[in-house]
């Protein structure tokens, strides 16, 4: 047992992630990020995983959307109605229910959690009551900046794999503990999902030895996901990167799984 062993989880996972994420759905070509279209359209171009972002609203719903706030405005503190009035959004449930009826292994969602909150879990319990409500979760993986969030999936549904957003952006939120990953101790991801901008082979070169996935994120240069992935990267997200721009150069990258 490696000092890794408290930080990381090295249990065998529910499925493999694909080795290429969509971001926010499939949107370049014009639709809106976040929303169950961007989603559909991802599968439909042959993508086998996407990631997306979700928060609650005051009132309680769990919405597509990424941004923190809305004008001046915190989305946590406005109810649906009010953030319809400036864009339409998707529910989180309308996602659940399409994705339900997908064939299994066919299409996976990595599910962005959006939340500061330290206690107070609303966010969490409803994504995972909907989640069990579908029986989808040994098709999804929930990532987050937040440790917290992650610990809540560790101690209620170990089952569904967690990934540690990171990156060392100077933001009020971000702060030391947060780029540390001494927290970890209470959320041990299964992946790190880590900044592009950030990643270094020398530096992150005992993560890989012992066998953390890292994965990075927004990578839309093929040639540079070429390097990553001889470097031993496991995965990348990308906005504009198809299935066929990553296939000829994608390399085995072991991770083990439930049989």
């Amino acid at each position: 047992m490696t000092l890794l062993n408290l930080f990381y989880s090295f249990k065998p996972k529910t499925f493999a992630p694909p080795r290429l994420q969509c971001h926010r759905g499939f949107w370049v070509d014009g639709l809106q990020q976040n929303s169950l279209a961007s989603l559909k359209k991802a599968y439909e171009l042959g993508y086998k995983i996407s990631e997306f972002d979700i928060r609650i609203t005051r009132d309680h719903h769990v919405i597509l959307f990424h941004d923190d706030k809305i004008g001046s405005q915190k989305v946590s503190e406005m109810t649906l109605a009010e953030v319809e009035k400036h864009q339409k959004v998707d529910s989180f449930e309308s996602v659940m229910q399409w994705f339900s009826q997908i064939p299994v292994g066919e299409y996976h969602l990595n599910i962005e959690i959006k939340s500061k909150v330290i206690r107070e879990p609303i966010l969490e319990k409803k994504v995972l009551d909907l989640i069990q409500k579908y029986k989808v979760e040994n098709r999804v993986l929930i990532s987050s900046f937040n440790p917290f969030r992650l610990f809540y999936f560790r101690m209620h549904c170990p089952k569904i794999i967690r990934a540690l957003l990171l990156t060392f952006e100077n933001d009020p939120g971000n702060n030391f503990i947060l780029k540390s990953q001494v927290l970890n101790l209470l959320a041990k991801p299964d992946f790190l999902h880590l900044n592009e901008k950030y990643w270094s082979p020398e530096r992150y070169k005992t993560l890989l030895k012992q066998g953390v996935p890292v994965v990075l994120w927004t990578c839309n240069d093929p040639e540079q996901v070429k390097k990553y992935f001889h470097q031993g990267v496991y995965g990348v997200i990308s906005d504009t990167l198809k299935p066929a721009d990553v296939k000829n150069f994608e390399k085995t990258s072991h991770v083990e799984t439930l049989s």
